[in-house]
C-alpha cells in the first residue's frame, strides 16, 4: 500500500550529522543535500537526550550551522520518548551481534515511533536489524528507514515536491 509523504517531524541519525561536510564524496554530499532539503521545507527534526549528545560530538561544521538555523526557526523538537524499541528487541529471535546493533539505535526508532515513523540514516546494518524486529513485532508497523546514500534524488525530491514513499523504504 502506497503512503503520501506527510511528516511534519523527522528523525535524522548522527551518522549523518558527521558525514555531512563540504566535500562532494557521495555520502557527504547526499548527507549535506538532505539536510538542506530540510531546512528549505517545513519540516521539523526531532531529538533525545541520546540523539543531541550523539550529534554534538560527531557533527560535522556544515551539520552545527545547519542545527543553529533549524533552532533559530524553532523547528527543532525535544522529546523523551517512551523505551518501547529495547523490548521488542530482547523479544524478538535475532542474534547476540544483531541485538547489540539494534540497541545502539533504539532511541531513534523510539523518537520515530512517537512522531511520524520517518527515520533518516545512512546505517544500512541497522535498518536490516529492524527489518527483522518488524516482522516479529506489530508496533513497528509503518516504521519508513531511508538510507540518503542510497536514496538520494527520491528523498530530496519527496521532501521538497511531495508524494509517495517508496515501499522499500518501509522496515
Amino acid at each position: 500500500m502506497k503512503m503520501k509523504f506527510n511528516a511534519s517531524h523527522v528523525v535524522i541519525d548522527a551518522d549523518i550529522a558527521r558525514s555531512s561536510g563540504l566535500s562532494e564524496h557521495p555520502v557527504s554530499s547526499s548527507s549535506r543535500e538532505l539536510l538542506q532539503a530540510i531546512l528549505k521545507s517545513n519540516i521539523n527534526v526531532v531529538f533525545c537526550p541520546i540523539l543531541a549528545t550523539e550529534w554534538k560530538k560527531h557533527q560535522s561544521k556544515f551539520a552545527t550551522m545547519w542545527f543553529s538555523s533549524m533552532v533559530a526557526r524553532k523547528r527543532v523538537l525535544r522529546i523523551k520518548p517512551n523505551t518501547v524499541t529495547v523490548i521488542e528487541i530482547q523479544n524478538s529471535s535475532i542474534s547476540e551481534s544483531q541485538r547489540q546493533i539494534a540497541e545502539k539505535d533504539a532511541h531513534i526508532v523510539d523518537l520515530a515511533l512517537a512522531t511520524n515513523k520517518f527515520i533518516a540514516s545512512n546505517d544500512g546494518r541497522a535498518r536490516q536489524v529492524f527489518c527483522l524486529i518488524a516482522g516479529q513485532s506489530t508496533s513497528l508497523n509503518g516504521l519508513f528507514w531511508v538510507i540518503p546514500t542510497e536514496s538520494h534524488d527520491s528523498l530530496v525530491g519527496l521532501i521538497t515536491d511531495g508524494g509517495y514513499i517508496p515501499d522499500e523504504w518501509r522496515v
